[in-house]
């Protein structure tokens, strides 16, 4: 009888120490969303997923404008949009993709490209249907060039 009385009691203290640590998360939670700090939760894969596409390659970025010179202010400036806006960006990007040629993730092709591009009515004297096709043929994988997408 002991022993069953030591594991009720056991099972007890288990139960408010989880109670406790949820209490403090939600109250925690709870406090960072009223101060209009929300905290973001993700799993593992989200938490890898937000790393890598929310960080930029000044090289790269560089390349895109012509080679004019870009303070890192702006590039700083333009992953924190990235990192405000992921799941956005990644739900567009779902939206928009389509599955791979090997049916093991998705990529957006031409198409999805020209159909954003239209969506968000980004036809300008600077920014023509012929600049997007080039901008799309220059970033193919290498690896997704064979299904002409590009991957997320």
């Amino acid at each position: 009888f002991t022993l069953a009385a030591q594991t009720v009691d056991e099972a007890a203290k288990a139960m408010q120490g989880v109670n406790s640590r949820v209490c403090t998360f939600l109250g925690d939670t709870l406090a960072h969303r009223a101060q209009g700090r929300p905290r973001v939760m993700l799993d593992a894969k989200e938490a890898r997923e937000f790393l890598i596409y929310t960080s930029l390659n000044a090289a790269h970025v560089q390349s895109l404008f012509n080679n004019e010179p870009l303070d890192s202010f702006v590039i700083s400036r333009l992953e924190d949009v990235m990192r405000k806006h992921f799941h956005l960006l990644r739900e567009v990007f779902r939206f928009y993709s389509v599955p791979t040629a090997t049916g093991i993730g998705s990529g957006m092709t031409m198409e999805g490209v020209m159909k954003l591009y239209q969506d968000c009515k980004l036809r300008s004297k600077v920014l023509a249907p012929r600049h997007i096709e080039l901008l799309f043929v220059d970033h193919l994988d290498v690896s997704a060039a064979q299904d002409r997408a590009l991957s997320p």
